[in-house]
């Protein structure tokens, strides 16, 4: 039901608290380094503080230089199900990317997708829509 789902997004997106969700492994081609660059910008310029977000990472604990971060580790479908639910915004920060299925995870869960224009991430989220091209590294 369109009119449903729309309903459900809008309920996340007015939420009072930020909870980012991050899925991924530690690995440079993940983009742990932009995630820690945009959640640093984020915090020094965004008009809502930044004291009601929380970045939740699922997966290896890698090295982030800002506060309000829980991590998680390795969790079981269920888990990681249930975390996706508690949270609004998933953000994949990936240099390199094929049909990541975190993506549809949190489609599925109605977050609002920040992604970068990599793999099929676009065809996904239809042109343009949450996306970003990156610029060199």
């Amino acid at each position: 039901n369109p009119l449903k789902e729309r309903i459900v997004w809008e309920k996340k997106k007015i939420n009072k608290k930020l909870k980012i969700l991050f899925v991924s492994r530690n690995d440079p081609f993940k983009g742990t380094d932009l995630l820690n660059k945009f959640l640093n910008y984020f915090r020094l310029n965004s008009e809502r503080k930044y004291s009601n977000t929380t970045v939740y990472i699922i997966g290896q604990k890698s090295r982030l230089n800002i506060p309000n971060v829980k991590f998680f580790g390795t969790l079981s479908f269920k888990e990681t199900e249930k975390i996706y639910k508690e949270t609004n915004i998933f953000a994949s920060f990936s240099y390199l990317e094929n049909t990541p299925n975190v993506l549809f995870e949190a489609l599925e869960a109605h977050n609002i997708p920040l992604v970068t224009k990599v793999g099929d991430c676009e065809t996904i989220l239809k042109k343009n829509q949450f996306l970003f091209s990156l610029c060199s590294r």
